[in-house]
């Protein structure tokens, strides 16, 4: 990050000290163009000593989307009190296939649980829209994780889930964005038919502290794959994993 991005983000912290972080939000990310002239975008995928542009990996829906939701920039703010040293703001882009260009315009669904793992239905969802450039932001808390069994043993790891609309022209995709560094991921994930040992749904947190206020920031970026010629309609199609 940039020094003048970092003299921002430190004014930013001290306002968030003083003034509700859920009235005003807080934006301490990478200047756009910084963004998409990275060198080693996550989107790509080395293989063999060579980079390849790839559709981002689906995942399952889990029993917990809900389709009716509204367009917002911060979620879980039920809970005014958890944002205090749990907030994480998430960004990045949804690119065709190519790796390289945004799609504007797009429609990006999000669900997760609370600090605590709970899930809610009017809390901690909504969608946000992509803008001209494909790219997307948003400011949450960090999901908790939580048990899918009744012996509470078997603890998925923390992630979020996305909806991405592709259109007429890409291919949606249903999918959940990991964090690396988490003990429950992959092998260790009991959910067996998630995708939490996809590198590409795995984010890397950086964090940001000041006079114990703290957040958390990914980047998480979303590659679509073009519809198949003669399959183009206003019915979307979404890659999913199917349960």
């Amino acid at each position: 990050m940039s020094s003048g991005n970092m003299k921002t983000c430190t004014r930013l912290f001290l306002f968030m000290v003083h003034v509700q972080l859920l009235v005003n939000p807080v934006h301490c990310l990478l200047e756009e163009n910084e963004i998409k002239n990275s060198n080693d975008p996550p989107v790509f995928v080395r293989r063999n000593n060579s980079r390849r542009c790839r559709p981002t990996p689906p995942d399952i829906y889990g029993p917990y989307y809900e389709p009716r939701t509204k367009r917002l920039t911060q979620y879980c703010t039920g809970d005014r009190d958890s944002y205090h040293n749990h907030t994480l703001t998430v960004h990045g882009h949804v690119y065709a296939d190519d790796c390289r260009t945004g799609i504007p315009n797009t429609k990006i669904e999000v669900w997760q649980a609370d600090v605590d793992g709970r899930y809610h239905w009017t809390d901690c969802r909504g969608y946000i829209m992509t803008d001209r450039n494909g790219y997307y932001e948003f400011t949450t808390v960090n999901p908790g994780r939580y048990t899918i069994d009744r012996a509470h043993r078997d603890t998925r790891p923390r992630h979020i889930h996305y909806k991405v609309h592709g259109g007429r022209e890409f291919m949606g995709v249903v999918t959940q964005m990991y964090f690396r560094g988490d003990p429950f991921l992959g092998n260790d994930d009991p959910c067996r038919i998630c995708s939490s040992e996809r590198n590409e749904l795995i984010t890397r947190p950086s964090l940001y502290c000041r006079k114990g206020v703290c957040m958390k920031t990914v980047k998480f970026d979303i590659v679509l794959e073009r519809k198949p010629r003669g399959r183009e309609s206003p019915t979307e199609m979404f890659n999913v994993i199917k349960v």
